[in-house]
C-alpha cells in the first residue's frame, strides 16, 4: 500500500501550534467583544465555533502523533481535550459581562472536536517523515 508522505515537525513545534490555536480561541472567546451577526444566517457564530474546535482537534492530533499506535488513548486525549477546552471556555463565558454560556455553542464545539475522526481515518494512509532542522 502506498502511503502519503507527510512532514513531521519536531514535537516542540507541534505543541507550539496547539498553544497558538488555544491562544487564538482564548483571545476571541474571552478578551474581545462578541461581533455582531452578519445578516446571511442566524447561526453564523456556530460555524466559527465548529471551525475553531476542529482546528484545535487537528493540531492536537498532529501533536500527539507519537501515540498513533494507541488509537483509543489518543482519541480520548484529542477529542476529550478539545471538548474540555470548549466546555471550560463556555463556562467561563457564563461569568463574564457581555458574554454568555450557550448550549448551541457547546454543541458546535463538540461537533468540531469530533470531526478529527475523519483525520484519524485518513491518517492510516499517512507516513510521517521527520524534519530535523527548523
Amino acid at each position: 500500500m502506498n502511503r502519503i508522505r507527510f512532514p513531521l515537525l519536531p514535537r516542540w513545534v507541534r505543541y507550539l501550534g496547539v498553544a497558538s490555536v488555544l491562544g487564538v480561541i482564548g483571545y476571541f472567546s474571552l478578551f474581545t467583544a462578541p461581533p455582531s451577526a452578519p445578516a446571511q444566517t442566524p447561526f453564523w457564530d456556530k460555524h466559527l465555533h465548529f471551525a475553531a474546535y476542529a482546528g484545535l482537534a487537528l493540531t492536537l492530533a498532529y501533536a500527539t502523533v507519537r501515540y498513533r499506535d494507541r488509537p483509543a488513548v489518543r482519541a480520548a486525549i484529542v477529542i476529550g481535550g478539545a471538548f474540555a477546552v470548549g466546555a471550560g471556555i463556555e463556562l467561563i463565558q457564563g461569568t463574564l459581562p457581555n458574554r454568555y454560556f450557550g448550549w448551541g455553542d457547546l454543541l458546535a464545539n463538540m461537533l468540531g472536536s469530533i470531526l478529527v475522526g475523519i483525520w484519524f481515518y485518513i491518517e492510516r494512509r499517512v507516513r510521517y517523515v521527520r524534519i530535523q532542522r527548523i
